[in-house]
């Protein structure tokens, strides 16, 4: 269940996904996830330079060791992979059908200003921000390197529904989390509104990490 709702939460990125089976070509995009019956079921886009590896992860008789998830502290046995239709080809980024699935389920805009940079949030037990939740904050960090984190509407009491928010690396820095952001919006004034340290963020409960959150400011690079 953890795994389901993590990919309904915040999807889910692989830029190896199952090395053991494809060596280090593959990569995963996982953007939904049902529990049917006593299994989980996964829609996924991937990609690869390797014809053969697409052949062989659309082939219904390739099979799957089962392989340990410290995250969810899982062993999973993977089924075959229903490819619908044969692998499309790109030359390179644009017309990729990877990149296009990720667009499709963010709702990017066609036309939009993006910023990348870092900012520092702390996690709490409740919402009087008294005691610091370590666990929690672990979890986030946790998360993050291993699978990214995609946000179709970051931060919408904020700024509305039209941030797209892309966190690809977190570090713990004393009491806090460091984390690594890329966002997008077509919005000027959500920019300028982000890249503002004297912007405030409203504590927020996260129910995935059950955690009280405090952002602090962004500090957006070449702004």
């Amino acid at each position: 269940q953890a795994d389901c709702d993590n990919i309904n939460f915040n999807m889910k990125l692989s830029s190896s996904f199952r090395s053991d089976v494809f060596s280090l070509g593959l990569k995963g995009f996982f953007y939904k996830c049902e529990k049917v019956g006593d299994r989980n079921k996964y829609w996924f886009t991937i990609s690869s330079a390797d014809v053969g590896s697409m052949i062989k992860l659309c082939d219904g008789n390739t099979q799957y060791p089962i392989v340990y998830d410290s995250q969810h502290d899982t062993y999973w046995r993977d089924m075959p992979f229903t490819c619908q239709g044969a692998p499309s080809y790109a030359m390179g980024f644009a017309g990729s059908a990877f990149l296009e699935r990720v667009a499709k389920e963010m709702d990017l805009p066609d036309r939009a200003y993006t910023v990348s940079g870092t900012h520092f949030a702390q996690g709490y037990t409740t919402q009087d921000a008294t005691v610091i939740n370590a666990d929690g904050m672990q979890a986030d960090c946790d998360n993050i390197n291993l699978n990214k984190k995609l946000s179709p509407s970051f931060r919408s009491d904020v700024f509305g529904s039209g941030l797209k928010g892309f966190f690809y690396k977190c570090e713990k820095v004393g009491d806090k989390n460091k984390n690594w952001f890329t966002i997008t919006t077509d919005s000027h004034s959500d920019v300028v509104k982000l890249c503002d340290v004297n912007t405030t963020y409203p504590i927020v409960y996260d129910s995935q990490h059950r955690t009280y959150w405090r952002d602090e400011p962004f500090t957006c690079i070449g702004v």
